[in-house]
């Protein structure tokens, strides 16, 4: 039976599956301890490598008490209030680059996340976020593309 849920938002094409998989690994390897584990609480990862990993029966007590449109539309804000009493692992980067953003929410962003592609899937077409980040590090005047973009209901991420 389906018991644990992995949740990755749409535009984010790049998130690397060696992240996800250390995030399954870690959850199942903790299962009794944790209901909600993720790295979207206390933002180091760029934007875009946003990972949740979570209980099914924690989704469920979510689908049925959560109250508000936000909560509904959005799956785990009811999980991450501490409030409601879930057991919540976050998980963060070895250094903050939450200013990077690799996710695609303005055409600006889709130039950077298409420039990334074109030049490193024809040489390997499972690049990791390292690879990701050596080669914008390489060229660093590629981040000047969306790094005036302010992320839509960025509070409720903080």
């Amino acid at each position: 039976m389906l018991d644990t849920i992995v949740r990755i938002c749409a535009d984010s094409p790049l998130v690397d599956f060696r992240i996800i998989d250390d995030f399954i690994c870690d959850f199942k390897k903790n299962k009794n301890k944790i209901d909600y584990l993720t790295n979207s609480i206390k933002q180091s990862y760029p934007l875009g490598m946003n990972v949740e990993v979570f209980s099914l029966e924690s989704l469920i007590i979510s689908e049925k008490k959560s109250k508000s449109k936000f909560e509904k539309e959005h799956v785990t804000p009811y999980i991450k209030d501490s409030k409601n009493n879930f057991r919540i692992k976050s998980k963060d980067y070895v250094e903050n680059l939450f200013h990077i953003r690799l996710t695609v929410d303005e055409e600006c962003d889709f130039d950077l996340i298409k420039n990334i592609i074109e030049n490193l899937y024809p040489k390997n077409n499972d690049f990791s976020l390292e690879e990701i980040l050596f080669y914008l590090n390489k060229n660093k005047n590629l981040l000047n593309l969306n790094e005036g973009i302010k992320q839509k209901h960025l509070e409720h991420y903080l």
